[in-house]
């Protein structure tokens, strides 16, 4: 028991993006946490290189292009 009350929250906070570092939270409450961190985490990729491609010096329906072949692949 020790040893699942001293590393569950090793585990939790990476999952989590630090934002768990209990060892009794409910499993639910730690996967809803897990999946709102990665979703965000996600977003904040694709906006990033979206953002990039909208820096390309190409003309606009070129850009679009670009970004519909990066999403759909």
């Amino acid at each position: 028991m020790k040893t699942m009350i001293d590393n569950v929250p090793k585990v939790y906070c990476p999952v989590t993006g630090d934002l768990l570092s209990k060892s009794l939270y409910d499993a639910k409450f730690v996967i809803s946490k897990a999946d709102e961190y990665y979703q965000s985490y996600w977003e904040s990729i694709y906006r990033d290189d979206i953002l990039m491609f909208m820096k390309l010096d190409m003309s606009d329906s070129e850009k679009l292009d670009e970004i519909k072949k990066y999403i759909l692949e």
